[in-house]
Formats: C-alpha cells, structure tokens, sequence
C-alpha cells in the first residue's frame, strides 16, 4: 500500500550481523558490548536445548526468520558497577579506567599471585556477578591491579557465554562492537583467549543501521557492492 514495503523487523543485533555477512565470507560470531554483551552466531542454527536457557542462551530469529543461537552475560552493567566500586574504595573518580592501559607484567603478577577461575567454572545464567565479587580488594597493592583482575574474571565469564553459541571448527573470526570494544585490557585477553581465531573491533558505528538498509536493499534498488570489510573492522 503506498508504494511502502512492509515486514516484521528484525532484532538491532541481527542487523549488525547483516553488514558484516556482506562484506567478508568466512563464518563469524558477533560480540555486541552494552549493559547486555550480546553474542550471535548468525551461522549456528541449531535450537537451543534447555538445559542452556538457564545460562540465557537462546534461540532467535534473523532476518529470513530462520533459527540462529544468541547468547548474553550482563557485562556492560557488571563493569560500570564495579568501576564505581573501585573508585569509592581507592578513592578516584569513576574515569580511572580511561587511563589504565593493557599491562602484561600485571597479568603475569596476578596469575602467580591469586587463584584465577576458569570459563568452566564461572556462571553465566541471569544477571550472575562476576566472580571478581568473591574476591577481597584490599589484597590489591592498586587500583590498576585491581581493574587488571577484574577484567581478567570478566572474560573467563564472557569466554564461558561465547562458547554456548560458537563452533571452533567453522567460526574463524570474532566481531567485536560497543563500549569494551574500546577497552584494551578487555581485548587483549579476548584475543588472547580466541589465539587461534581473528579478533576484530568494528570501525562503523551504524551497522544495525546499514544492516536494514540491507534487510530491505531489493525494496528500493539499492546497490550494496561497495560494502567493504575494511570500512566495518579493524583487526585487533
């Protein structure tokens, strides 16, 4: 009617894939940082057995209303509340991690001197604390150690939570958008965990956007050749 197309939209997260899909060949997952970190597998169309709800992995729709796994862990939130966590207790402004950069030495030092948690071990179900809340600050000689730590407890779990959606043998790359996309400490031992994959941040900011343009590109005669892998990530 009026000449508009109409359909049942699509979830912003499947959107994003959608660009990226596009633009390279090779099967990927999607990491999207917020308050939720969101991961998709826009290749894995198994359905999700129950006995995995309860770590909220799920199945979901994309955009042809086929079945893809999600997962999601409550990372974006569980950080902001640790940031103001420890800022109150050294007693620094919450834009302390701005500053704190990657530092292997403090990792090494960390690794030696505290019982670290394994992905296998952690929770992801709900809104699960990280495991760095079982652990007593005032054994860290600085905020910096502190963050490293935590950080370090962050991705055991978000290594747990990609891992329910992600196929070893196909998945070779990992997308990485949103707020701890910037973060370098978050990253590293992202990519320090997936060594044998690719780790990318996405250097475009509106790909749920560009990914319904795309969704609807035959409606309106759109020309999507020029999309390019080198436009939408960067590797890390």
């Amino acid at each position: 009617e009026n000449g508009l197309a109409a359909g049942p939209g699509i979830y912003n997260k499947v959107a994003c894939c959608l660009p990226l899909k596009k633009a390279q060949s090779e099967q990927f997952v999607l990491l999207s940082t917020g308050a939720w970190t969101v991961c998709i597998n826009p290749f894995n169309s198994s359905l999700t057995p129950t006995s995995e709800f309860k770590h909220n992995c799920l199945s979901i729709l994309d955009e042809t209303g086929g079945v893809i796994k999600m997962s999601r862990l409550f990372s974006g939130d569980e950080h902001s509340r640790q940031i103001r966590h420890l800022a109150n207790h050294f007693g620094v402004e919450e834009e302390f991690y701005l500053k704190v950069k990657f530092d292997r030495n403090i990792i090494r030092r960390l690794r030696k001197e505290f019982s670290q948690v394994t992905p296998a071990a952690t929770e992801t179900g709900g809104m699960m604390d990280c495991p760095f809340m079982e652990r007593n600050i005032n054994n860290f000689r600085s905020i910096e150690d502190a963050y490293h730590q935590f950080i370090i407890d962050l991705i055991a779990q978000q290594i747990a939570s990609i891992k329910l959606t992600f196929d070893h043998q196909i998945n070779r790359k990992i997308f990485v958008d949103g707020g701890l996309a910037k973060n370098e400490i978050f990253m590293e031992l992202l990519s320090e965990a997936f060594h044998g994959k690719t780790v990318f941040t996405i250097g475009y900011e509106h790909t749920a956007a560009l990914g319904a343009a795309l969704a609807i590109a035959d409606s309106w005669g759109a020309d999507t050749s020029a999309i390019d892998a080198e436009l939408l990530a960067l590797s890390y």
